[in-house]
């Protein structure tokens, strides 16, 4: 894909003849301003989604790419603009595609941007699906379509349900096409749940484990670069829950390549580096055995402005797993984080029994996390799954 700034080109054609009224179609064309995002929609086996970002494409984001003078015309109502337009076409040309511009109304042709971005979300399902969130995005940027946190919240969320987490760290990659960073503390946890949930929905895939670190390693060093773009770390507040999130990973990761004979002295050291990193963020609690922090009090979902009762109860059993687990891998230093297990699993059966009978689910999620499957599986049963989890990584 070419890169740099918008590119115009515009092509006019005399009258025939002097005197004529004739002309020819005007054509503009572009390259994307963003490297290594695209402009166009790529097709899916999806027809209800594919006719949903038809429609985006057309009405709300193509628009966008028009000199404010052509974009006059199009949207102009009068009937000596529409004459005018029927005579005097606008064509955009976009990454080899050209489209043609019927007259638009604004009050009836455009639907609600931000209504219509929610059906879109609903509707992807597959990975191919998500494959076009950083396209919607962009798009919606390009068109100057400011969306709130609740929306990127929204995508976070569905991204994660249906396993394509990776669409949402490709999405902050592309940070400024796509307008998503990791600096709100809830979309940094709830990423890197999702991540975790990947080893185990993997059954004890090796590759699946790994591609999950390489991922966590994605969106911490995210984490860390854009709070340095923006000038705050809003995430720092809440790094105990970070980092206990963290460690979960990288210890199903340590353990299922331990068993598999491929973990090494650095996998041990790293994993003994985060037990060391996380006992320290924990130690003034420890000491005074005051858990109730001020991070803790913010996200209980009890509190206002807390987190759902769901991805609190994940989060928090991720934490105790992961702390559980490095004790038993003999990882220096992991026994001093049993106040904190203890503290936490408190909290989790408190939480899920004031949320019932909702917390029902929430019950299901934390046994999920506890019931984790951290022997390698049979190589014949994995090599399906290794393919695909690359293909994904990469």
């Amino acid at each position: 894909m070419a890169k740099g700034s918008l590119r115009w080109a515009t092509r006019w054609l005399a009258p025939s003849a002097r005197g004529c009224e004739a002309f020819s179609p005007r054509m503009f064309s572009t390259t994307p301003s963003y490297a290594a995002t695209r402009i166009l929609f790529t097709p899916t086996s999806n027809p209800d989604l594919d006719a949903i970002l038809k429609t985006i494409q057309e009405k709300i984001i193509f628009p966008a790419y028009l000199p404010e003078k052509q974009r006059r015309l199009v949207f102009g109502v009068t009937p000596e603009q529409r004459a005018r337009l029927a005579q005097n076409p606008v064509t955009l040309e976009l990454e080899g595609v050209e489209h043609r511009f019927p007259p638009l109304n604004h009050s009836t042709d455009i639907p609600d941007s931000r209504k219509i971005f929610k059906e879109a979300l609903v509707n992807m399902k597959s990975r191919e699906d998500w494959a076009n969130l950083v396209t919607l995005l962009s798009g919606y940027k390009k068109a100057g379509i400011k969306l709130s946190q609740n929306h990127i919240a929204k995508a976070v969320r569905l991204a994660s349900r249906s396993g394509n987490i990776y669409a949402i760290i490709e999405c902050a990659t592309h940070a400024a096409a796509t307008g998503v960073v990791f600096i709100r503390p809830e979309t940094i946890t709830r990423t890197l749940a999702a991540v975790g949930n990947k080893i185990m929905q993997g059954n004890g895939d090796v590759e699946a484990a790994k591609q999950a670190l390489r991922w966590t390693r994605v969106v911490l060093e995210l984490t860390e670069r854009q709070a340095q773009d923006v000038g705050y770390n809003q995430a720092k507040e809440f790094r105990n829950i970070i980092r206990g999130t963290t460690l979960f990973i990288r210890a199903c990761h340590y353990k299922l390549l331990s068993q598999a004979g491929e973990a090494t002295d650095k996998h041990r050291t790293d994993l003994t580096d985060d037990v060391a990193a996380l006992r320290s963020m924990w130690r003034e609690a420890i000491e005074t055995n005051d858990f109730n922090t001020r991070e803790i009090q913010a996200i209980n979902p009890t509190s206002e402005g807390g987190w759902g009762g769901a991805i609190f109860t994940e989060t928090l059993a991720m934490n105790i797993k992961g702390m559980q687990l490095a004790q038993e891998l003999g990882i220096e230093g992991a026994e001093e984080l049993s106040p904190v297990m203890e503290a936490l699993t408190r909290l989790m059966n408190e939480t899920i029994e004031w949320g019932r009978p909702g917390g029902k689910t929430w019950d299901e999620l934390s046994n999920a996390v506890f019931d984790v499957v951290l022997e390698p599986a049979p190589k014949e049963e994995t090599q399906t799954q290794e393919a695909d989890t690359t293909a994904a990584g990469n």
